[in-house]
């Protein structure tokens, strides 16, 4: 199943549902499509604009002749709006589990499923040695949990980012690369850079919020 809004279901649209539906086929399974009705951007543009290109007929005929065999239209409110992107942790699965094996392994441990952002406005006075950076891989998500988690961390504190050379955005700088280069370029003299297959940052001064 592929999730999406698909307004217009642009050549990178078509490249995505194309990939979904030879996978579906190759595991002997349906390719589904799930879409929202109204556009969520309603609820967060704040404003009854019509955003879509086309219509949910033409969606729905189109994908039909992509060769999606489901298509599910999701009704999107304003309740639906307000949730928080955290995946709960199943407590059955075979992660939670694995969860637990790691966690005995560690002398203190709190896990939070909370949003980062969130996080960091509850976590104030705290501070940290090491924070690994790896959520929402959007550039302006990321500058914000490296501005967040800078203030937090120890001097001599490390800051690792995962992904930083991933690619899923055309225009590069809204890949993580992009938030990170602006978060060096405003602390560039107060870190030192590590070399690994990851990108790290050594804080050298202490903060004052």
């Amino acid at each position: 199943m592929c999730i999406g809004n698909f307004d217009g279901i642009h050549l990178g649209h078509q490249h995505v549902i194309k990939k979904i539906i030879k996978n579906s086929q190759s595991d002997n399974l349906k390719s589904a499509i799930m879409t929202f009705v109204p556009h969520p951007k309603i609820y967060f543009k704040k404003t009854d604009g019509n955003f879509n290109i086309i219509t949910n007929k033409y969606k729905k005929n189109f994908l039909n002749s992509l060769g999606v065999e489901n298509y599910i239209e999701y009704k999107f409110n304003k309740t639906l709006s307000n949730l928080d992107a955290v995946d709960k942790l199943d407590k059955k699965s075979i992660h939670f589990k694995n969860f637990l094996f790691n966690k005995k392994k560690l002398k203190k441990f709190r896990y939070f499923n909370i949003l980062s952002n969130k996080f960091f406005k509850k976590n104030k006075k705290k501070n940290y040695d090491l924070i690994y950076i790896d959520g929402n891989h959007h550039a302006d998500n990321v500058l914000r949990d490296a501005r967040n988690s800078f203030k937090l961390l120890n001097k001599r504190g490390f800051i690792v980012f995962d992904d930083f050379l991933w690619d899923y955005y055309n225009e590069i700088n809204l890949n993580p690369i992009g938030g990170v280069k602006k978060f060096l370029f405003e602390h560039f003299g107060n870190m030192h850079l590590l070399r690994t297959h990851q990108f790290r940052i050594s804080k050298l001064q202490s903060m004052r919020l």
